[in-house]
């Protein structure tokens, strides 16, 4: 009887321990881990990606989704998603604020947003955004912006900001100045890829007729002057592209978003 017992304890502990390490397994694999060949910069920053949903809460700041409504001719509605900083100290919020708030696109240019829509159910109709990055220092939001015109279109503002001072992030506050030209080659190498896989298909489809389109990929080259347009995440820093093709064929633009991992950008990346 008492082997009975002992064994069962000795179960009993074996299992405890086996659900214990599941657990931590578990909880391992939904945390995001960056690589470990990375510095402690880079370890600051931490991706949270979230689409319009509600309140993210890790990081420095608090990004809250605000939303508002104006109503158009037919009674058409347009909503607007535009994020909030808060949870920070009041000066660094009110600097990120005010700089999203640049765009045109919150609570208090409704009545503006408003008169135009009534009118035609036209000019800005929409928007909503990303959090790619909410770390203990960055904070990495992209904004798309829904217009009506002749037709509709979008465009996204890519904002990247220091939550310890609440100022814009430019590339040279993260990468050596000296390393902008190996930067801007290393992209350049994923961009002609890019291209020479849409002139393919351009050529497939449009034949004739996309001799323009031919042109402006034939003559695509990131410059530095370009570099300022990037978003942050956990896997690196993404650099896009404008080819600025025409509406009518612009389904038809390359891939225009180039990831350079922290393991590439590690010998650039300042020490401070």
């Amino acid at each position: 009887m008492r082997l009975i017992k002992l064994l069962s304890l000795i179960l009993i502990i074996f299992t405890s321990i086996c659900c214990e390490n599941k657990v931590t397994k578990t909880d391992t694999k939904t945390d995001v881990k960056l690589d470990s060949t990375i510095t402690p910069v880079q370890k600051n920053i931490k991706s949270i990606i979230s689409k319009s949903n509600g309140k993210t809460t890790k990081g420095s700041v608090t990004v809250i989704t605000k939303i508002f409504s104006v109503l158009g001719k037919n009674n058409d509605t347009a909503t607007f998603y535009w994020p909030l900083i808060s949870d920070c100290p009041k000066a660094i919020a009110d600097s990120i604020n005010k700089t999203i708030d640049k765009l045109g696109i919150t609570e208090s240019s409704a009545k503006d947003l408003q008169s135009e829509y009534a009118d035609c159910s036209c000019g800005t109709i929409g928007s909503w955004f990303d959090v790619n990055c909410d770390s203990s220092t960055i904070l990495s939001i992209s904004i798309t912006i829904e217009t009506m015109g002749a037709y509709p279109d979008s465009y996204l503002q890519r904002l990247n900001f220091n939550t310890k001072t609440g100022s814009l992030l430019q590339l040279t506050d993260l990468l050596n100045k000296d390393s902008l030209t190996t930067v801007t080659n290393l992209l350049n190498i994923q961009l002609k890829k890019s291209v020479d896989k849409g002139l393919k298909t351009i050529i497939d489809q449009e034949g004739d007729a996309a001799g323009n389109e031919i042109d402006i990929l034939n003559q695509s080259s990131f410059t530095k002057e370009m570099l300022n347009n990037f978003i942050i995440t956990s896997k690196g820093i993404t650099f896009y592209y404008s080819f600025n093709f025409p509406h009518a064929v612009k389904a038809l633009e390359p891939d225009n978003d180039f990831l350079l991992t922290w393991k590439i950008l590690k010998p650039y990346l300042l020490s401070k």
